[in-house]
Protein backbone atom coordinates (compact mmCIF):
# COMPACT_ATOMS: atom_id res chain seq x y z
CA UNK A 1 0.00 0.00 0.00
CA UNK A 2 1.08 3.49 -0.60
CA UNK A 3 1.79 5.72 2.03
CA UNK A 4 -1.48 7.81 1.04
CA UNK A 5 -3.30 4.65 1.36
CA UNK A 6 -2.00 3.75 4.73
CA UNK A 7 -2.63 6.75 6.13
CA UNK A 8 -6.10 7.04 4.87
CA UNK A 9 -6.63 3.64 5.90
CA UNK A 10 -5.33 4.75 9.93
CA UNK A 11 -7.62 7.74 10.17
CA UNK A 12 -10.95 5.75 8.47
CA UNK A 13 -10.50 3.03 11.01
CA UNK A 14 -10.46 5.87 14.45
CA UNK A 15 -12.36 8.54 14.64
CA UNK A 16 -10.26 10.09 17.29
CA UNK A 17 -7.42 10.55 15.26
CA UNK A 18 -9.67 11.66 12.08
CA UNK A 19 -11.14 14.65 13.89
CA UNK A 20 -8.06 16.06 15.94
CA UNK A 21 -6.32 15.87 12.24
CA UNK A 22 -9.17 17.16 10.14
CA UNK A 23 -9.09 19.98 12.82
CA UNK A 24 -5.71 20.40 12.21
CA UNK A 25 -6.02 20.88 8.79
CA UNK A 26 -8.90 22.92 8.04
CA UNK A 27 -8.26 25.59 11.15
CA UNK A 28 -4.20 25.36 11.15
CA UNK A 29 -4.51 24.70 14.83
CA UNK A 30 -4.34 21.66 17.61
CA UNK A 31 -7.81 20.55 18.57
CA UNK A 32 -7.53 20.83 22.34
CA UNK A 33 -8.70 17.35 23.33
CA UNK A 34 -10.58 17.01 27.56
CA UNK A 35 -11.36 14.07 28.53
CA UNK A 36 -14.97 14.84 28.19
CA UNK A 37 -14.01 14.80 24.50
CA UNK A 38 -12.10 11.39 24.22
CA UNK A 39 -15.30 10.09 25.37
CA UNK A 40 -17.53 11.36 22.83
CA UNK A 41 -14.97 10.35 20.32
CA UNK A 42 -15.50 6.27 21.52
CA UNK A 43 -19.20 6.87 21.67
CA UNK A 44 -19.17 7.76 18.01
CA UNK A 45 -17.14 4.99 17.13
CA UNK A 46 -19.16 2.98 18.44
CA UNK A 47 -22.00 4.24 16.64
CA UNK A 48 -20.06 4.39 13.15
CA UNK A 49 -19.33 1.06 13.83
CA UNK A 50 -22.84 -0.31 14.87
CA UNK A 51 -22.82 -0.85 18.47
CA UNK A 52 -24.97 2.11 19.23
CA UNK A 53 -27.68 2.42 16.68
CA UNK A 54 -29.21 5.85 18.55
CA UNK A 55 -27.36 7.77 20.76
CA UNK A 56 -27.99 10.71 23.01
CA UNK A 57 -24.95 13.18 23.83
CA UNK A 58 -26.55 15.85 27.08
CA UNK A 59 -23.25 18.39 27.50
CA UNK A 60 -23.39 21.84 28.37
CA UNK A 61 -22.45 25.05 25.73
CA UNK A 62 -19.73 26.22 23.78
CA UNK A 63 -17.53 22.78 24.64
CA UNK A 64 -17.25 21.67 21.03
CA UNK A 65 -20.26 19.90 20.42
CA UNK A 66 -21.23 21.12 16.97
CA UNK A 67 -18.09 20.92 15.62
CA UNK A 68 -17.73 17.35 16.92
CA UNK A 69 -20.59 16.66 14.80
CA UNK A 70 -19.80 18.41 11.59
CA UNK A 71 -16.32 16.15 11.81
CA UNK A 72 -18.46 12.92 12.82
CA UNK A 73 -20.37 13.59 9.71
CA UNK A 74 -17.18 14.32 7.53
CA UNK A 75 -15.71 11.28 9.01
CA UNK A 76 -18.33 8.96 7.49
CA UNK A 77 -17.86 10.70 3.90
CA UNK A 78 -14.29 10.39 4.43
CA UNK A 79 -14.52 6.70 4.71
CA UNK A 80 -17.43 6.62 2.20
CA UNK A 81 -17.80 9.40 -0.46
CA UNK A 82 -21.59 7.46 -1.28
CA UNK A 83 -22.81 7.93 1.91
CA UNK A 84 -25.96 10.33 2.85
CA UNK A 85 -26.22 12.08 5.67
CA UNK A 86 -29.22 14.71 6.92
CA UNK A 87 -28.39 17.38 9.70
CA UNK A 88 -31.29 18.53 11.87
CA UNK A 89 -31.33 21.72 13.87
CA UNK A 90 -33.68 24.05 15.40
CA UNK A 91 -33.42 27.00 13.41
CA UNK A 92 -32.40 27.45 9.55
CA UNK A 93 -29.90 29.73 9.98
CA UNK A 94 -28.04 26.97 12.47
CA UNK A 95 -28.57 24.08 10.17
CA UNK A 96 -27.02 25.88 7.33
CA UNK A 97 -24.33 27.15 8.69
CA UNK A 98 -23.25 24.09 10.12
CA UNK A 99 -23.75 21.94 7.17
CA UNK A 100 -21.19 24.37 5.49
CA UNK A 101 -18.53 23.08 8.60
CA UNK A 102 -19.02 19.96 7.01
CA UNK A 103 -18.15 20.78 3.36
CA UNK A 104 -15.44 22.75 4.50
CA UNK A 105 -13.93 19.62 6.03
CA UNK A 106 -14.74 17.75 2.55
CA UNK A 107 -13.19 20.76 1.27
CA UNK A 108 -9.83 20.86 3.45
CA UNK A 109 -5.86 19.66 2.74
CA UNK A 110 -6.84 16.39 4.49
CA UNK A 111 -9.33 15.28 2.38
CA UNK A 112 -7.73 16.69 -0.26
CA UNK A 113 -4.45 14.67 0.01
CA UNK A 114 -5.79 11.21 1.21
CA UNK A 115 -9.37 11.45 -0.33
CA UNK A 116 -10.44 11.68 -4.29
CA UNK A 117 -13.61 12.89 -2.87
CA UNK A 118 -15.08 16.18 -4.17
CA UNK A 119 -17.90 18.60 -4.29
CA UNK A 120 -20.50 18.32 -7.14
CA UNK A 121 -20.71 21.87 -8.45
CA UNK A 122 -23.72 21.14 -10.19
CA UNK A 123 -25.57 20.53 -6.67
CA UNK A 124 -23.49 22.79 -4.16
CA UNK A 125 -26.23 24.66 -1.93
CA UNK A 126 -25.58 25.76 1.86
CA UNK A 127 -28.44 23.36 3.00
CA UNK A 128 -28.00 20.46 0.53
CA UNK A 129 -24.97 19.55 -1.32
CA UNK A 130 -23.63 16.21 -2.98
CA UNK A 131 -20.10 14.30 -3.73
CA UNK A 132 -19.01 13.57 -7.66
CA UNK A 133 -19.17 9.99 -6.26
CA UNK A 134 -22.95 10.30 -5.66
CA UNK A 135 -22.95 10.76 -2.16
CA UNK A 136 -25.38 13.68 -0.35
CA UNK A 137 -25.41 15.71 2.73
CA UNK A 138 -29.01 17.92 3.47
CA UNK A 139 -30.19 19.91 6.13
CA UNK A 140 -33.02 21.13 7.77
CA UNK A 141 -34.83 22.51 10.53
CA UNK A 142 -36.88 20.13 13.19
CA UNK A 143 -39.68 21.46 11.54
CA UNK A 144 -38.91 21.21 8.11
CA UNK A 145 -39.18 18.24 5.40
CA UNK A 146 -37.13 16.12 3.92
CA UNK A 147 -38.82 14.73 0.68
CA UNK A 148 -37.47 12.72 -1.18
CA UNK A 149 -34.13 12.36 1.35
CA UNK A 150 -33.36 8.96 2.59
CA UNK A 151 -30.28 8.59 5.28
CA UNK A 152 -27.99 5.68 4.70
CA UNK A 153 -27.79 3.50 2.03
CA UNK A 154 -29.29 0.08 1.63
CA UNK A 155 -26.98 -3.14 2.30
CA UNK A 156 -24.70 -0.73 4.93
CA UNK A 157 -24.63 -1.46 8.35
CA UNK A 158 -23.99 1.05 11.34
CA UNK A 159 -23.06 4.34 10.19
CA UNK A 160 -21.04 3.35 6.79
CA UNK A 161 -23.76 4.14 4.93
CA UNK A 162 -24.69 7.75 6.08
CA UNK A 163 -25.47 9.11 9.59
CA UNK A 164 -29.14 11.82 10.79
CA UNK A 165 -27.64 13.77 13.24
CA UNK A 166 -30.06 16.12 15.61
CA UNK A 167 -27.93 18.79 16.56
CA UNK A 168 -30.07 21.45 19.35
CA UNK A 169 -32.93 19.83 18.33
CA UNK A 170 -34.99 22.58 20.77
CA UNK A 171 -34.81 26.15 20.51
CA UNK A 172 -34.31 26.97 24.08
CA UNK A 173 -36.88 30.43 23.81
CA UNK A 174 -39.63 27.74 22.44
CA UNK A 175 -38.63 25.29 25.51
CA UNK A 176 -41.48 26.38 28.20
CA UNK A 177 -44.22 26.12 25.59
CA UNK A 178 -45.99 22.67 25.00
CA UNK A 179 -47.39 23.48 21.70
CA UNK A 180 -43.87 24.04 20.29
CA UNK A 181 -41.96 21.29 22.06
CA UNK A 182 -44.79 18.76 20.63
CA UNK A 183 -44.17 20.33 17.17
CA UNK A 184 -40.74 18.84 17.24
CA UNK A 185 -41.39 15.34 18.53
CA UNK A 186 -44.59 15.50 16.09
CA UNK A 187 -42.39 16.37 12.62
CA UNK A 188 -39.87 13.57 13.96
CA UNK A 189 -42.86 11.08 14.15
CA UNK A 190 -44.23 12.36 10.89
CA UNK A 191 -40.85 12.97 8.85
CA UNK A 192 -37.32 12.30 10.12
CA UNK A 193 -38.17 8.88 11.90
CA UNK A 194 -39.03 7.46 7.94
CA UNK A 195 -36.27 8.70 6.45
CA UNK A 196 -33.98 6.23 6.79
CA UNK A 197 -32.97 3.68 4.36
CA UNK A 198 -32.63 0.47 6.83
CA UNK A 199 -33.37 -0.05 10.04
CA UNK A 200 -29.30 0.18 10.68
CA UNK A 201 -28.96 3.70 9.97
CA UNK A 202 -27.80 5.50 13.34
CA UNK A 203 -28.94 8.62 14.95
CA UNK A 204 -27.09 11.02 17.02
CA UNK A 205 -29.21 13.44 19.30
CA UNK A 206 -26.92 16.34 20.95
CA UNK A 207 -28.52 19.02 23.12
CA UNK A 208 -28.74 20.66 26.48
CA UNK A 209 -31.46 19.09 28.74
CA UNK A 210 -33.64 22.03 28.92
CA UNK A 211 -37.02 20.62 30.08
CA UNK A 212 -37.98 17.02 31.19
CA UNK A 213 -40.31 16.76 27.52
CA UNK A 214 -37.57 18.10 25.49
CA UNK A 215 -36.57 15.66 22.32
CA UNK A 216 -34.27 14.29 24.70
CA UNK A 217 -36.52 13.40 27.14
CA UNK A 218 -39.10 12.20 24.80
CA UNK A 219 -36.45 9.36 23.76
CA UNK A 220 -35.45 8.68 26.89
CA UNK A 221 -38.90 7.81 28.34
CA UNK A 222 -39.38 4.62 25.94
CA UNK A 223 -42.21 6.80 24.04
CA UNK A 224 -40.30 6.93 20.63
CA UNK A 225 -40.17 3.70 20.77
CA UNK A 226 -36.74 2.53 20.02
CA UNK A 227 -33.75 2.12 22.36
CA UNK A 228 -31.27 4.86 23.28
CA UNK A 229 -27.53 5.11 24.61
CA UNK A 230 -27.04 8.21 26.88
CA UNK A 231 -23.65 10.12 27.23
CA UNK A 232 -24.45 12.50 30.00
CA UNK A 233 -22.04 15.28 30.51
CA UNK A 234 -22.03 17.90 33.60
CA UNK A 235 -19.94 20.47 33.83
CA UNK A 236 -18.58 19.54 36.79
CA UNK A 237 -15.58 17.09 37.10
CA UNK A 238 -16.78 13.52 37.82
CA UNK A 239 -13.51 12.99 40.36
CA UNK A 240 -15.55 15.19 42.33
CA UNK A 241 -12.63 17.47 42.55
CA UNK A 242 -13.16 21.50 42.68
CA UNK A 243 -12.84 21.39 38.77
CA UNK A 244 -14.70 21.88 35.94
CA UNK A 245 -14.31 19.72 32.58
CA UNK A 246 -13.02 22.47 30.29
CA UNK A 247 -11.50 25.39 32.56
CA UNK A 248 -10.79 27.56 29.56
CA UNK A 249 -14.62 27.99 28.33
CA UNK A 250 -15.50 28.10 32.24
CA UNK A 251 -13.78 27.68 35.74
CA UNK A 252 -15.16 26.71 38.82
CA UNK A 253 -15.23 29.45 39.96
CA UNK A 254 -17.87 30.63 37.41
CA UNK A 255 -19.83 27.74 37.13
CA UNK A 256 -20.54 27.82 41.32
CA UNK A 257 -21.56 31.81 40.58
CA UNK A 258 -23.68 31.35 37.54
CA UNK A 259 -25.30 28.08 39.37
CA UNK A 260 -26.04 30.27 42.71
CA UNK A 261 -27.76 33.26 40.62
CA UNK A 262 -29.56 30.81 38.61
CA UNK A 263 -29.65 27.22 39.79
CA UNK A 264 -32.55 26.52 37.18
CA UNK A 265 -31.32 27.51 34.15
CA UNK A 266 -27.76 26.20 35.78
CA UNK A 267 -28.94 22.53 36.23
CA UNK A 268 -29.99 22.28 32.21
CA UNK A 269 -27.55 24.02 30.78
CA UNK A 270 -24.23 22.82 32.93
CA UNK A 271 -25.38 19.82 35.14
CA UNK A 272 -27.85 18.04 32.01
CA UNK A 273 -30.89 17.88 34.50
CA UNK A 274 -33.66 19.51 33.60
CA UNK A 275 -34.44 20.20 36.85
CA UNK A 276 -32.51 20.80 40.02
CA UNK A 277 -32.55 17.65 42.41
CA UNK A 278 -32.70 20.96 44.61
CA UNK A 279 -35.41 22.96 43.30
CA UNK A 280 -35.61 25.18 40.63
CA UNK A 281 -38.03 28.24 41.24
CA UNK A 282 -40.03 26.49 44.27
CA UNK A 283 -37.04 24.46 46.68
CA UNK A 284 -38.09 21.22 49.12
CA UNK A 285 -36.49 23.28 52.13
CA UNK A 286 -38.82 25.75 51.56
CA UNK A 287 -41.94 24.13 52.95
CA UNK A 288 -42.69 23.53 56.34
CA UNK A 289 -44.31 20.64 57.50
CA UNK A 290 -47.37 20.12 60.13
CA UNK A 291 -49.68 17.28 61.77
CA UNK A 292 -53.35 16.17 61.27
CA UNK A 293 -54.41 17.78 64.65
CA UNK A 294 -52.82 21.20 63.67
CA UNK A 295 -56.02 21.55 60.73
CA UNK A 296 -58.86 20.25 63.07
CA UNK A 297 -61.51 23.08 63.95
CA UNK A 298 -60.06 24.60 60.58
CA UNK A 299 -62.35 25.30 57.25
CA UNK A 300 -61.23 22.79 54.28
CA UNK A 301 -61.28 23.87 50.62
CA UNK A 302 -60.07 22.17 46.91
CA UNK A 303 -58.94 23.15 43.88
CA UNK A 304 -58.92 21.84 40.55
CA UNK A 305 -57.26 22.18 37.79
CA UNK A 306 -59.38 20.01 35.46
CA UNK A 307 -58.58 18.03 32.66
CA UNK A 308 -61.13 15.73 31.96
CA UNK A 309 -59.46 12.60 29.82
CA UNK A 310 -58.76 9.27 30.78
CA UNK A 311 -55.89 9.47 28.24
CA UNK A 312 -52.98 9.38 30.31
CA UNK A 313 -50.74 10.36 27.39
CA UNK A 314 -52.48 13.86 28.34
CA UNK A 315 -52.50 15.99 31.14
CA UNK A 316 -54.44 15.00 33.75
CA UNK A 317 -56.70 16.46 36.47
CA UNK A 318 -54.77 18.30 39.33
CA UNK A 319 -56.48 18.10 42.85
CA UNK A 320 -55.38 19.82 45.98
CA UNK A 321 -57.20 20.12 49.74
CA UNK A 322 -56.05 22.46 51.82
CA UNK A 323 -56.70 24.34 55.01
CA UNK A 324 -56.15 27.91 56.50
CA UNK A 325 -55.80 29.10 59.61
CA UNK A 326 -56.24 32.96 59.37
CA UNK A 327 -55.05 33.95 62.69
CA UNK A 328 -51.07 32.59 62.12
CA UNK A 329 -51.86 33.26 58.22
CA UNK A 330 -50.98 29.51 57.26
CA UNK A 331 -51.87 27.50 54.44
CA UNK A 332 -51.72 24.02 54.87
CA UNK A 333 -51.89 20.88 52.32
CA UNK A 334 -53.85 17.98 53.54
CA UNK A 335 -54.01 16.28 50.55
CA UNK A 336 -53.02 16.03 46.33
CA UNK A 337 -54.36 14.21 43.63
CA UNK A 338 -53.86 12.97 39.78
CA UNK A 339 -56.75 11.91 38.37
CA UNK A 340 -57.34 10.63 34.61
CA UNK A 341 -60.81 10.85 34.58
CA UNK A 342 -63.78 11.84 31.72
CA UNK A 343 -66.05 14.20 33.17
CA UNK A 344 -69.05 11.83 34.75
CA UNK A 345 -66.48 10.28 36.63
CA UNK A 346 -64.50 13.79 37.69
CA UNK A 347 -67.75 14.43 38.75
CA UNK A 348 -68.74 11.99 41.18
CA UNK A 349 -64.61 11.93 42.22
CA UNK A 350 -65.09 15.53 43.34
CA UNK A 351 -68.03 15.71 45.37
CA UNK A 352 -66.98 12.03 47.26
CA UNK A 353 -63.65 13.81 47.91
CA UNK A 354 -65.61 17.32 48.86
CA UNK A 355 -67.97 15.06 51.22
CA UNK A 356 -64.69 12.92 52.89
CA UNK A 357 -63.14 15.90 53.70
CA UNK A 358 -65.92 18.00 54.55
CA UNK A 359 -64.73 21.01 52.07
CA UNK A 360 -66.07 24.50 52.52
CA UNK A 361 -65.65 25.55 48.32
CA UNK A 362 -64.22 23.61 45.76
CA UNK A 363 -62.62 26.40 43.44
CA UNK A 364 -62.30 25.12 39.80
CA UNK A 365 -60.15 26.69 36.98
CA UNK A 366 -62.77 27.55 34.68
CA UNK A 367 -60.92 26.23 31.69
CA UNK A 368 -62.26 23.65 29.18
CA UNK A 369 -65.04 22.09 30.77
CA UNK A 370 -64.81 23.91 34.00
CA UNK A 371 -67.19 26.03 34.11
CA UNK A 372 -69.99 22.96 33.72
CA UNK A 373 -67.99 21.27 36.51
CA UNK A 374 -69.09 24.18 38.97
CA UNK A 375 -72.67 24.18 37.63
CA UNK A 376 -73.15 20.74 38.18
CA UNK A 377 -70.95 20.75 41.32
CA UNK A 378 -73.87 23.37 42.60
CA UNK A 379 -76.54 21.64 41.34
CA UNK A 380 -76.06 18.39 43.43
CA UNK A 381 -75.77 20.90 46.27
CA UNK A 382 -71.49 20.82 46.57
CA UNK A 383 -70.43 24.51 47.06
CA UNK A 384 -68.33 25.20 43.82
CA UNK A 385 -66.71 28.26 42.46
CA UNK A 386 -64.94 29.66 39.55
CA UNK A 387 -61.22 30.77 39.91
CA UNK A 388 -60.88 34.13 38.57
CA UNK A 389 -57.10 34.68 38.60
CA UNK A 390 -55.08 37.91 38.37
CA UNK A 391 -52.41 35.63 36.86
CA UNK A 392 -53.16 34.99 33.23
CA UNK A 393 -51.72 31.57 32.09
CA UNK A 394 -48.82 33.12 29.97
CA UNK A 395 -47.73 34.51 34.41
CA UNK A 396 -46.93 30.75 34.93
CA UNK A 397 -43.24 31.95 35.83
CA UNK A 398 -44.59 35.21 37.88
CA UNK A 399 -47.18 33.26 39.42
CA UNK A 400 -44.74 30.52 40.89
CA UNK A 401 -41.93 33.20 41.91
CA UNK A 402 -44.57 35.35 43.86
CA UNK A 403 -46.14 32.13 45.67
CA UNK A 404 -42.05 31.05 46.62
CA UNK A 405 -42.41 33.95 48.77
CA UNK A 406 -45.32 32.52 50.66
CA UNK A 407 -43.66 29.15 50.80
CA UNK A 408 -40.01 30.14 52.19
CA UNK A 409 -41.45 32.16 54.37
CA UNK A 410 -42.93 30.01 56.20
CA UNK A 411 -46.89 30.08 55.75
CA UNK A 412 -47.22 26.85 53.46
CA UNK A 413 -46.78 23.38 55.36
CA UNK A 414 -47.51 19.89 54.33
CA UNK A 415 -49.12 17.76 56.57
CA UNK A 416 -47.08 14.46 56.78
CA UNK A 417 -49.72 12.07 58.66
CA UNK A 418 -51.26 12.14 55.51
CA UNK A 419 -48.13 12.46 53.36
CA UNK A 420 -48.29 9.54 50.55
CA UNK A 421 -48.66 12.57 48.15
CA UNK A 422 -45.45 14.30 48.85
CA UNK A 423 -43.10 13.03 46.43
CA UNK A 424 -45.24 13.95 43.39
CA UNK A 425 -46.42 16.24 44.17
CA UNK A 426 -43.08 17.65 45.38
CA UNK A 427 -41.53 17.08 42.77
CA UNK A 428 -43.73 18.68 40.50
CA UNK A 429 -43.71 21.71 41.83
CA UNK A 430 -40.04 21.91 42.66
CA UNK A 431 -39.28 21.06 39.13
CA UNK A 432 -41.39 23.70 37.34
CA UNK A 433 -41.07 24.71 34.77
CA UNK A 434 -39.43 21.75 33.37
CA UNK A 435 -41.67 18.89 34.41
CA UNK A 436 -43.98 17.11 32.58
CA UNK A 437 -46.94 18.59 34.28
CA UNK A 438 -47.95 21.70 36.49
CA UNK A 439 -51.20 21.10 37.55
CA UNK A 440 -50.59 20.83 41.33
CA UNK A 441 -48.60 24.21 40.54
CA UNK A 442 -51.60 25.66 39.28
CA UNK A 443 -53.78 24.69 42.16
CA UNK A 444 -51.05 25.48 44.93
CA UNK A 445 -50.43 29.41 43.30
CA UNK A 446 -54.32 30.10 43.46
CA UNK A 447 -54.08 28.60 46.95
CA UNK A 448 -52.11 30.73 47.90
CA UNK A 449 -52.78 33.79 45.78
CA UNK A 450 -56.27 33.73 47.28
CA UNK A 451 -55.25 32.77 51.12
CA UNK A 452 -52.51 34.99 51.66
CA UNK A 453 -52.33 36.95 48.47
CA UNK A 454 -55.11 38.47 47.82
CA UNK A 455 -58.79 36.70 49.30
CA UNK A 456 -61.04 38.76 46.50
CA UNK A 457 -60.89 36.88 43.47
CA UNK A 458 -63.61 34.02 43.04
CA UNK A 459 -67.17 34.65 41.62
CA UNK A 460 -69.85 32.41 43.19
Amino acid sequence: MSYKDDTHALLAKNFYLFAVAAFKSLYQENFEVMDFHKDIFIALQKVYEGEIQRLIINMPPQHGKSEILALFQAYVLFNNPKARNILICSTSSLHRSKNVIVKNYIRSELFQKYTDIQIDKKEDSKAEWATVQGGKQFSTTVKGQAIGFSVGRRGFSGGTGGVMVLDDPNKPSDILFELQRNAVIQNWKNTFSTRSANLGTPVVVIQQRLHEEDFSGYCLSGKEGNRWSLLKIPVYAKDGSENTIYPRIIDFRTARVTELRDPFEFAGLYLQEPSNPKGNIIKKEDFEYAQMENVKGLDKYMFIDGAYTENITNDPTGIIVVAFDPKKRRLYIIDAKKKYFEFPRLLAYTKKLSAYYNCEMVFVEPKAVGKSLVQMLRDSGTSAAEIKSRWSKQDKLIKAKESRVKIAGGHVYLIEGNGYWHPEFLHEVTSFPTANHDDFVDCLCYAIEYFLLTNSWFVF
